[in-house]
């Protein structure tokens, strides 16, 4: 009998814990800051998590609640827990807020992370340089190799860090790449292929790949453009053509790339 009593008090305690959990969770991501506090009071579990593993810290950052994120630090939750993403509460803050709130004061109510440092390098990859209605493969190669597309690529991936990048990352150049937080290969992928009667088809991906500097482990990579099956095809009709048109197409890219470093970096280091 005393067995039975024991675990029907056992049930009721886990659903009770259970329903705090629900609570805290759905009032932290409503901003409900004094419901939130009441639940803490009642033995509202601070790390509980939804199926995403996020969470109340990280429900209030994301949406932008900047009161209920000083309360739940000052209550001892946890700024350095991850969801099953690998984010943190200033990662969901920053890379995926959601609603209208002041995601800014969210952010700066949060320890701030470490500025990371980023060694970037360039390298074109001329697999897909298949021919030119107007020179030779040797030639065409070359015509290419001489635009120096990678240059370019880091350039404005630098210049949007600069001026767009909110100071997270610094790309910097190093004598050891190891002493950066990672290391980033750019991969420049511009193909060519003489269309009969009509002129060079051009195209261009690029591929960003991201390493742990300290033990070179691929962290993500991602490949931007798209390529033959992409949006980024266009035919040229003279070979003075093939800069303007890849420079035209890289320039967009450099905020989704830069960002994506960023993402990367948040889910794996910061």
């Amino acid at each position: 009998m005393r067995f039975l009593f024991a675990v029907l008090v056992l049930g009721v305690m886990m659903v009770r814990a259970a329903d705090l959990s629900t609570q805290i969770l759905s009032a932290s991501a409503s901003g409900k800051t004094p419901d939130v506090q009441a639940l803490i009071e009642k033995g509202a579990p601070l790390e509980a998590h939804d199926k995403e593993g996020r969470t109340p810290l990280m429900l209030a950052a994301q949406h932008g609640y900047a009161e209920t994120v000083r309360v739940l630090l000052a209550k001892g939750a946890r700024a350095d827990a991850r969801d099953k993403s690998g984010f943190t509460a200033y990662g969901l803050a920053l890379l995926a807020p959601a609603g209208r709130n002041d995601h800014e004061q969210a952010l700066r109510s949060l320890p701030q992370p470490p500025h990371a440092r980023i060694a970037m390098d360039a390298v074109v990859a001329a697999g897909a340089l298949i021919s030119s209605c107007f020179m030779p493969p040797l030639q065409l190669k070359q015509e290419v190799t001489n635009l120096d597309l990678g240059a370019a690529t880091v350039k404005e991936i630098v210049d949007y860090a600069r001026t767009s990048g909110k100071g997270i990352v610094q790309i910097v150049q190093l004598d050891k790449p190891s002493d950066a937080d990672a290391q980033v290969t750019v991969e420049i992928q511009p193909g060519a292929a003489c269309e009969a009667q009509t002129g060079d088809s051009l195209n261009l991906a690029i591929e960003v790949r991201v390493f742990r500097a300290k033990d070179h482990q691929l962290l993500q990579k991602k490949l931007f453009a798209g390529g033959f099956k992409g949006l980024r095809k266009q035919t040229v009709t003279n070979a003075a053509q093939y800069g303007p048109v890849y420079l035209a197409w890289i320039k967009p890219q450099a905020g989704p790339m830069y960002w994506f470093m960023v993402q990367s970096l948040f889910q794996t280091i910061l």
